[in-house]
């Protein structure tokens, strides 16, 4: 049977093919041979240990950030919360499962598989909120704390839930097919047409949306700082003639002329500091969207093979995908929860100052000296370089 005719087939037959292609790939496991076991165990165990860690330290380090608290940092909590949850409630299962078997039954499979997928969900939806909050910083840079209160932010934590549960919760309701005999299997059996909708609605859409933000974001940024460079450079020609205008009224009129040569050049030193300022604060939003464009690429790359191959295991049931392929792709996401924390110590030094202050269990008024003291170099604007 060709592909063609296997996309036209009714609904039910497309969802059985998919259960007996994954059962299939299931039951190519080999014997529980010691090298078997302890590899992935221990693989597994250290990935499980790295998630918990590193996004537990991404808890406990982004409230002490020395800047003044911003509605963002909700948002990355928001997502270290789900990876941690993913860490701590769905990896130790599912390594099990991986490893020897499936030991609570059918029911428990199911909210074990509802749950893994929620926790997924939760991650990019809070990566398309982040990427809002970024477009509104660049957009909107002087509204930015009247539009993003913590009431809004609150209400984007809320919706991203609400949306991760209504892509992820139906198959708790029924939208699924029977799973296999054997009770220490465990394979979210669902209709082909909800596998579709969750990676359209799971993943697709809401990636398409955020690269869109992203590259929005990139143009409107560049825009803005070459219309303030513009700005900045013209008042210097300015500042010469009025310069040389006050110099001249100076010799005329003595006594007040040297109050208004001071009056018009400290204005225009006014106007360019402000300039700069906003261009400080434009280039610290893209540098920010940076950081979570770097996470959004990683959660991409990381999901994609998974999202392409469990529709392709559907509808081509002659096709023979091999065990090693389906386990790449299937911890590959997973592998995705622990990289986060990385990227933030990669891109942030407010970051890595407050995280080696909790590794090292240094003491607070220490660390003060060490992250808010920070003596500017000369010739260096004095502009923070928060990433949150």
């Amino acid at each position: 049977m060709n592909a063609s005719t296997i996309v036209t087939t009714m609904n039910d037959n497309n969802s059985e093919r998919c259960n007996t292609t994954l059962l299939a790939i299931y039951q190519e496991e080999d014997d529980g041979s010691l090298e078997r076991i302890i590899i992935p165990g221990v693989a597994l165990s250290l990935m499980c240990i790295i998630i918990i860690v590193g996004n537990i330290f991404v808890l406990l380090v982004v409230p002490r950030l020395p800047k003044p608290r911003r509605p963002t940092r909700y948002l990355v909590m928001n997502l270290a919360v789900a990876d941690l949850g993913l860490g701590i409630f769905i990896l130790p299962l599912s390594s099990y499962n991986e490893i020897v078997s499936w030991p609570f039954g059918e029911r428990w499979c199911i909210v074990h598989a509802v749950g893994d997928s929620l926790l997924c969900m939760s991650s990019l939806y809070t990566l398309c909120a982040l990427a809002v909050d970024r477009y509104i910083g660049v957009t909107r840079p002087l509204r930015y704390n009247v539009i993003m209160t913590d009431r809004m932010v609150l209400v984007m934590v809320i919706v991203v839930w609400l949306l991760a549960s209504s892509v992820s919760c139906p198959p708790l309701f029924g939208w699924r097919q029977p799973p296999p005999d054997d009770p220490t299997v465990c394979l979210i059996t669902t209709h082909f047409s909800y596998v579709i909708e969750s990676c359209v609605l799971g993943f697709f859409l809401p990636s398409i949306v955020v690269m869109c933000l992203y590259t929005k974001i990139y143009i409107v940024a560049r825009k803005h700082i070459f219309d303030i460079s513009r700005n900045i450079i013209l008042p210097n020609k300015d500042q010469d003639k009025d310069s040389v205008s006050a110099s001249s009224f100076s010799s005329s009129i003595s006594g007040s002329s040297q109050d208004v040569r001071i009056s018009v050049v400290t204005s225009n030193c006014q106007n360019q500091a402000a300039l700069l300022k906003k261009v400080a604060k434009i280039r610290m939003e893209v540098r920010a969207a940076k950081t979570f464009g770097k996470v959004l690429g990683i959660f991409v790359i990381c999901w994609m093979p998974f999202i392409v191959l469990y529709p392709f295991g559907c509808l081509c049931s002659a096709c023979v995908i091999p065990e090693i392929a389906w386990d790449i792709v299937f911890w590959l996401g997973y592998a995705n929860s622990m990289m986060n924390p990385f990227v933030y110590v990669l891109s942030s030094q407010e970051y890595r100052k407050v995280f080696s202050r909790l590794l090292w269990c240094r003491n607070k008024s220490e660390s003060q000296v060490d992250v808010l003291n920070v003596v500017p170099r000369r010739g260096a604007t004095n502009v923070p370089s928060e990433k949150f």
